[in-house]
């Protein structure tokens, strides 16, 4: 039996089968307990058919880059230059009414790898290379993630992805990578007390940058940064007006289901003991910690 925690919320990502091993419906099952710990209600949504993103479009970069075919998961990559590591921004800023906020949900994925912020914050600050792994020529894991706490009624509100590379062409010619260009789908489901509902979704009306502090990033070779370029008000209604474009809207995109499998997480943090000039310009960092994965 699940013990309730005083005060918190727990979001479960949940699918359902038939006898016959069919997934017949998908989405989450939300609980919610008082400071006493005592449950107190009990939200859901499972989508039936179309599931959760109806009406919602994968949106991503432009310009979009020229990127490789890859026709299945074992395609060898051939000679010429590697594909874009930049690492792009969406946002999108919306007015919510005022009003008591039951529940706010964001069912979302993104490729090759992201993070969800909600008002300047990182609603998942402890998970790492989202989505879980698979093979995207056949389906994307997307999450059900709770962003109440998140969300101000009345006010202007602002929703943003950092999306990545991800499993990308410097990865391994044998696994399961992205070829394709950056992009990311959500559905954010804001219920009220009274019992209307607002939905915001990943379409046009989004914006795009690749002006971040991140000018390269690899799942081998790290990451190019540069802290002068950061905007920590970019996931904010506050943020920077220069600079955003509009976002490309992909007729099309992978198929999803929902992730079942435990996240990839943040455990612990190194720091190093010493750095030494090795050479001018070349540093050599000292964790006294084996970081290989």
């Amino acid at each position: 039996e699940l013990g309730y925690v005083p005060g918190k919320r727990i979001l479960f990502n949940t699918q359902v089968w038939d006898n016959d091993d069919g997934i017949v419906a998908e989405g989450y099952i939300g609980l919610s307990a008082d400071l006493n710990g005592e449950k107190t209600s009990e939200w859901a949504e499972l989508e039936l058919g179309s599931g959760p993103f109806e009406g919602a479009h994968w949106i991503g970069e432009n310009p979009q880059p020229v990127y490789g075919v890859m026709t299945n998961a074992y395609t060898k990559l051939g000679p010429g230059p590697r594909l874009p590591k930049t690492c792009l921004r969406l946002r999108r800023v919306f007015r919510l009414p005022a009003g008591d906020i039951r529940s706010a949900v964001a069912q979302v994925t993104g490729l090759g790898a992201y993070e969800l912020h909600v008002n300047g914050r990182n609603v998942q600050p402890d998970r790492l290379l989202a989505p879980s792994w698979s093979n995207p020529d056949f389906r994307v894991h997307y999450d059900a993630v709770d962003v109440k706490s998140a969300l101000v009624a009345g006010r202007d509100n602002a929703v943003g992805f950092w999306l990545a590379p991800g499993y990308s062409d410097d990865f391994s010619r044998f696994g399961w990578m992205w070829l394709s260009p950056k992009r990311a789908v959500l559905t954010l489901t804001v219920a009220y007390a009274d019992g209307s509902t607002d939905r915001i979704v990943t379409d046009g009306s989004w914006e795009s940058t690749d002006a971040t502090p991140i000018l390269s990033a690899s799942i081998y070779q790290g990451e190019v940064c540069d802290a002068g370029r950061e905007d920590a008000l970019w996931a904010t209604p506050r943020g920077a007006k220069t600079g955003w474009k509009p976002v490309t809207v992909f007729p099309d995109g992978p198929a999803t289901t929902v992730n079942t499998a435990p996240p990839v997480r943040l455990c612990e943090r190194f720091r190093p003991v010493s750095i030494v000039e090795s050479e001018p310009g070349v540093y050599t960092v000292d964790f006294v910690q084996n970081l290989a994965g």
